[in-house]
C-alpha cells in the first residue's frame, strides 16, 4: 500500500495509489487524499463514523468514496485517520462499500489546506494481476 504525489497544478493536486486489493486500494487513495489536506499522524482515532457508497464499477465506487470522505469531513467536523471494517459487495447495481471512518473532531490549526472536489480529469483505475492502481487529482 503506497502513494506519491504526481505534478502539482495551480489549482489542482494529482497523486496515483496503489494497493493489493480494491479495499486497500480505497484506503489508500483515501489517505493521499487527506494528506493533502493534513498530517494524518497527527489525529487520534477517537470516535468513528459509518460509510456506505455504491457505484456503477470500481472507477466509479473509488471517485464516489473518496468524494464522500469529503462530505463526512465537512458534515461531522472530523479528521480522519483509519478506516476499519471495509467490505466491498457485489450488487445487482454495481458494488457497495461499507466500513467505519475513524479520527477526531476537527482542529483548524492541522489543516493545511482544503480540497473541494475530487475531479475526473486523470482520473483512473485499473487491475494488473494482484495490484490495483488510481490515479486521483483533486481540486484545491
Amino acid at each position: 500500500m503506497s502513494y506519491i504525489y504526481l505534478n502539482d497544478l495551480t489549482s489542482d493536486v494529482a497523486f496515483e495509489a496503489h494497493g493489493k486489493s480494491l479495499e486497500e486500494l480505497l484506503v489508500t487513495a483515501a489517505k493521499a487524499m487527506l494528506n493533502i489536506m493534513y498530517d494524518l499522524s497527527r489525529v487520534e482515532p477517537m470516535t468513528s463514523v459509518s460509510i456506505s457508497v455504491n457505484g456503477e464499477d470500481a472507477e466509479n465506487l473509488l471517485h464516489r468514496w473518496l468524494s464522500e470522505i469529503l462530505f463526512l469531513f465537512e458534515v461531522e467536523n472530523m479528521l480522519f485517520c483509519e478506516f476499519r471494517n471495509l467490505k466491498i459487495l457485489q450488487t445487482s447495481e454495481g458494488m457497495l462499500v461499507d466500513g467505519e471512518l475513524w479520527g477526531n473532531i476537527a482542529d483548524p490549526e492541522l489543516i493545511i489546506t482544503h480540497v473541494k472536489g475530487v475531479t475526473y480529469h486523470k482520473f483512473s483505475v485499473h487491475q494488473e494481476g494482484e495490484e490495483w492502481t488510481t490515479t486521483v487529482v483533486v481540486d484545491i
